[in-house]
C-alpha cells in the first residue's frame, strides 16, 4: 500500500513540478510589442471573483473545476445557483476535489447541489493545482508572477492546452463521488493517506520523520497536515488530535471493501510499523 502511495505521489510531484516550471518560465517572458497578452494577472479576490462569474456566463459547452484543497465555505455558497445555473444552460460540469475535503459540511452541500443538478463529481487522494477551465480554451490558475503567487486567466494557446490535459489525468484516475448527508454526524472524511499521518501525528512524530518514513518530501507532508487541519476545522495541532481521538479517526478501520481478511491485516500492521518507525 505505502509503495503505491509513493508512487502516485511521485508521479504527482513530477508533474506538479513540470507545471510550474512551464507557468513559471512562461509568465516571467514578457510579450512581444504589440502582441495581444495571452495570460491576465488577476490582482485581488474580488475581481478574481468577477472574472469567473463572466468567465462561466460566456462558457458555450464545458467547464471544468479541479480544487486541490477544500474551499472556504464563505466562497461556495454563492457559487451553488451560479454553477446549478450553467447546468440547466446545458453546460457540461466536472468537479474533481481531494477526498479529504468531503469532511467540510458546505463542500458537502456544494457538490450535493452540483449532482443533483447533473454535474460528475469525482475525488481524488491528492491534486496537483487550482483549475477552472471553460471550453477547454480559457484556464484560471495561480503561478508565480513578478515573485508572488497571483490568480491568472489564460487564454487559449499550447499552455491551456496543457493544463486542459492535466485535468484530464487528474480527472481519468479518480473516482465517483457518492452522495454523502450534510452534518449527517458521521467522521470527517479522511483518505487513507491523510489517516496515516494522523495517526502518526498523534505519536508524536514530527513532519521532517513523517516525510523521511513514507517517502515524501516535507512540504508534501505540511500540505497534508494542512489539510487534516482544515477538515478537522481547527488551527491547532492538539485540539486536532483531540477531535480525532473522539471521532475515532485515530483507530485502525476494519473495512476492507466490505470484508475483514489476511491482507488487510497485513495492511494494518504495516501501518502500524510506519507509526512506530516515525516515531521513534
Amino acid at each position: 500500500m505505502v509503495a503505491d502511495q509513493q508512487e502516485r505521489l511521485a508521479e504527482f510531484t513530477r508533474t506538479h513540478d513540470l507545471i510550474s516550471d512551464l507557468t513559471d518560465g512562461f509568465f516571467a517572458t514578457p510579450a512581444s510589442a504589440g502582441e495581444s497578452p495571452a495570460v491576465e494577472v488577476v490582482e485581488s479576490r474580488e475581481q478574481l471573483g468577477r472574472r469567473l462569474r463572466e468567465l462561466h456566463l460566456s462558457s458555450r459547452s464545458e467547464v471544468a473545476v479541479m480544487l486541490p484543497t477544500a474551499a472556504e465555505p464563505e466562497s461556495l455558497h454563492p457559487c451553488i445557483g451560479e454553477d446549478v445555473e450553467l447546468l440547466r444552460r446545458g453546460v457540461h460540469y466536472r468537479l474533481v476535489a481531494p477526498a479529504s475535503a468531503l469532511g467540510s459540511p458546505a463542500v458537502v452541500e456544494y457538490v450535493n447541489a452540483l449532482q443533483e443538478a447533473g454535474a460528475e463529481i469525482r475525488t481524488a487522494e491528492s491534486l496537483p493545482l487550482r483549475l477552472v477551465i471553460v471550453d477547454r480554451e480559457k484556464v484560471v490558475t495561480r503561478s508565480q508572477v513578478e515573485g508572488l503567487r497571483r490568480s491568472v486567466v489564460i487564454h487559449g494557446g499550447l499552455l491551456a492546452q496543457l493544463f486542459t490535459r492535466v485535468f484530464e489525468h487528474s480527472w481519468s484516475t479518480a473516482a465517483p463521488y457518492s452522495r454523502r448527508r450534510r452534518g449527517g454526524g458521521s467522521a470527517p472524511v479522511l483518505s487513507g493517506t491523510h489517516r496515516l499521518v494522523l495517526r502518526m501525528m498523534a505519536a508524536g512524530a514530527t513532519d521532517k520523520s513523517i516525510a523521511r518514513h513514507l517517502g515524501y518530501s516535507d512540504r508534501t507532508v505540511r500540505r497534508f497536515v494542512a489539510e487534516i487541519l482544515r477538515v478537522l476545522e481547527t488551527d491547532n495541532r492538539l485540539t486536532a488530535m483531540v477531535r480525532a481521538t473522539r471521532l475515532g479517526l485515530l483507530e485502525h478501520d476494519g473495512r476492507h471493501d466490505g470484508k475483514h481478511d489476511g491482507k488487510h491485516d497485513g495492511k494494518q500492521g504495516n501501518e502500524a510499523e510506519e507509526v512506530r518507525a516515525a516515531h521513534g
